[in-house]
């Protein structure tokens, strides 16, 4: 079996679709809970999202929603194996579950399909995972829109070229940013992702941040980055 090792848990990263990556994990460190909430999790993977925000915040209610089977399986796997069992997962195209659900969330999150104008992946798992093909971000704005409570909110990472057009579809129903991190990968580089929370309706101005990941190409950690996941990886 292929493990990846954080400090404090281990996750399968083997069967699923969407293995573990930096764009995961910097969604889940970057928000911050300070009381009860009932979060969402679509298209969880290996469920790397979920484990880590019950690691820092036990107090969380998470369902994570993955339309893969293997992947819902190895996300199920991960809960047990890390005894975050209470971590609800749902095999079912989120659309479905949107369908048939009559519960609302404080907070919903996702580091979703996207890529929608690269060359396509060979199976069609990864096709599924990766691209803009079957759930796009018109989906996601129903999707958000009929599981979020009137004051919840909505996050999400997604490549920097693109936020533009999603901000644009999501303006039109009153979703606004609250708050942003620009994602840089080194010093003197373009921008390649941002991390969006939503929130409907809100009106004062968005709280902006960046943050720049590694020195050098070798990828040494700034000192940013690294306060950031400190209590992550080994």
């Amino acid at each position: 079996m292929s493990f990846f090792k954080f400090k404090n848990f281990s996750l399968k990263n083997e069967d699923s679709a969407f293995k573990i990556n930096t764009d995961g994990v910097l969604l889940a460190v970057w928000l911050s809970f300070s009381e009860f909430e009932k979060v969402l999790d679509i298209g969880t993977g290996t469920g790397v999202i979920p484990l880590i925000l019950k690691y820092r915040y036990p107090h969380l209610e998470i369902t994570a929603v993955e339309i893969d089977e293997l992947s819902a399986k190895e996300a199920s796997y991960n809960f047990r194996l890390n005894r975050f069992e209470d971590i609800k997962i749902v095999c079912e195209d989120i659309r479905s579950f949107c369908n048939a659900n009559n519960v609302t969330y404080d907070h919903i999150v996702s580091n979703p399909p996207f890529y929608n104008n690269s060359s396509l992946p060979k199976s069609k798992k990864l096709s599924s995972a990766k691209h803009n093909l079957t759930f796009n971000i018109k989906d996601l704005e129903i999707v958000i829109g009929n599981l979020l409570k009137s004051d919840g909110r909505f996050s999400i990472i997604y490549p920097y070229d693109f936020c533009n057009e999603l901000e644009a579809l999501l303006i039109k129903s009153n979703w606004m940013v609250e708050k942003e991190l620009i994602v840089i990968s080194r010093k003197g580089k373009s921008a390649i992702r941002k991390i969006l929370t939503f929130k409907k309706h809100y009106t004062q101005d968005r709280k902006t941040e960046t943050l720049t990941l590694y020195t050098d190409d070798i990828r040494t950690k700034t000192m940013e980055y690294e306060r950031l996941v400190s209590d992550l990886y080994l």
